[in-house]
């Protein structure tokens, strides 16, 4: 297979069948360094595939079978070269991943290409989207209801913009991954309605507004993050930041805008001085502190009497 550069028609039989593969669910193509082509009949091949995946093959560049009514799963993975450049029937998926394929970002550049896609996926779950410098955002408004999970990682230009028109999509998990084009989430409509939100890596996040409907939010190794700030009517139960070099301080007025907070974890962040004024919420019965020496200096300023607090530093 290494040596391979076509998919021909040999590939469906000879001669080839009216309904090639009728059966085949799943179909994986992978190490093919000389890959180029795919020639597809055209004529109903795959018609029970589910999960479709091509992965380590640098030089291909399409096209695809255009009609995969019952694909569900669909996954690129290192194909630099490959474009989109025949729109696909993708009603029935729900699972769609492309990682180091940045050619395959025509779906991104494109924006109505990208929202004809998108419009398509009737069943559409889960998005996942790695390392595609194309990707310079995406348009809440636009996306599928149906989306429950969003994984943006490694998209150097990627920024989020906020929504023209109603946009009633609400996520179970939003994570936005080494995302460098983001500097500023303080705009409340600036980040999608998400139970579970994990902002890692951006580097050059200055400020963060915790949106309404967030249950559980990680932020990790953002290490120019200075402001943090809460939406009112915010439901969250779970608050983790880790690796946070310049954030200084909680948000204020915690116990009134953050009424349901259980557990609370601070980690790895050295200018953190002191809890808000008014101090934590009611509810809290989790507090961690790890390696955040000046507020571990002014504890005795904590005042904290019913919350359970593990002091790791």
């Amino acid at each position: 297979m290494h040596r391979m550069t076509e998919v021909t028609e040999e590939f469906y039989g000879s001669p080839p069948s009216k309904k090639p593969f009728n059966s085949l669910e799943k179909l994986e193509f992978a190490e093919m360094p000389e890959w180029k082509q795919w020639h597809a009949l055209g004529n109903g091949e795959f018609p029970a595939l589910q999960k479709l995946s091509i992965e380590d093959c640098p030089k291909l560049t399409g096209k695809f079978p255009e009609n995969l009514s019952s694909l569900s799963e669909l996954r690129f993975s290192r194909c630099p070269e490959l474009n989109l450049e025949t729109p696909i029937q993708l009603s029935s998926l729900k699972w769609f991943e492309v990682e180091v394929s940045p050619k395959a970002g025509v779906v991104f550049d494109e924006a109505e290409l990208f929202t004809s896609q998108l419009e398509g996926m009737k069943q559409i779950e889960k998005l996942y989207i790695s390392d595609c410098n194309s990707l310079t955002t995406l348009t809440t408004s636009t996306l599928p209801n149906t989306l429950k999970t969003i994984l943006i990682s490694r998209c150097r230009k990627f920024k989020l913009e906020v929504p023209v028109g109603c946009c009633n999509m609400f996520l179970d998990i939003l994570t936005l991954d080494e995302c460098d084009s983001i500097d500023d989430l303080s705009s409340i409509d600036l980040v999608p309605r998400a139970r579970t939100l994990l902002i890692v890596s951006c580097q050059n996040l200055t400020r963060f507004l915790i949106p309404n409907g967030t249950e559980a939010l990680d932020i990790s190794c953002c290490e120019n993050l200075e402001i943090l700030s809460v939406a009112c009517g915010t439901q969250k139960t779970s608050l983790n930041i880790f690796n946070c070099k310049k954030l200084k301080r909680l948000p204020e007025r915690m116990q009134e805008l953050l009424p349901s907070l259980e557990e609370l974890t601070l980690s790895d962040c050295p200018e953190m001085e002191s809890f808000p004024d008014g101090g934590l919420p009611f509810n809290l019965q989790l507090l961690t502190i790890d390696n955040c020496e000046k507020l571990v200096n002014g504890r005795k300023e904590w005042r904290l009497q019913r919350q359970r607090v593990m002091d790791r530093t």
